[in-house]
């Protein structure tokens, strides 16, 4: 369950929206980390100042939720946030795939969305699916900087 103040600060946009995104972002990596038997970085705790309150998070927020949570903030956000992208990057869920492909179609090309887009294209290579090689395909041919030089980078790793 996400701590109302989380789900509220994700109900609009600004700071408060982003911090609240690299905290669930964070709880996100921590649980990947911990499937895969890797140890904390302790950045969690660092982000909030508070050891207990980082362990209550982790033991009650849980990664479908958070996920979905932040993918309707990016959904409906008017300008969406590169650090609510990120944190999506840190799930595998299904929902996470989707919006980054949603954010691609919407700000590939755009300069000004570039480090949005290099987020999603983060997110995106993490699965090898037609629907992320259209994205990832797409921020190759039209998109600028780092977001396009990194989905390139993927393609053609993925192709060899």
């Amino acid at each position: 369950m996400i701590p109302d103040a989380l789900r509220t600060a994700l109900a609009e946009e600004g700071e408060e929206a982003s911090f609240a995104a690299t905290v669930l972002g964070l709880v996100l990596k921590r649980h990947d980390w911990q499937r895969r038997g890797i140890s904390s970085d302790g950045l969690l705790e660092e982000v909030l100042g508070d050891r207990d309150v980082a362990g209550l998070l982790l033991d009650v927020v849980g990664d479908e939720e958070a996920a979905g949570l932040l993918a309707a903030h990016l959904d409906a956000a008017s300008e969406p946030e590169p650090m609510v992208a990120w944190a999506l990057t840190k799930t595998p869920e299904v929902r996470a795939r989707e919006t980054l492909i949603a954010l691609v179609d919407r700000y590939a090309g755009d300069p000004r969305k570039e480090h949005l887009v290099f987020q999603a294209v983060v997110g995106l290579s993490r699965w090898r699916s037609e629907e992320a090689r259209r994205a990832l395909s797409a921020v190759a041919e039209v998109g600028v900087g780092k977001a396009q030089a990194l989905a390139t980078q993927t393609l053609v790793r993925w192709d060899s």
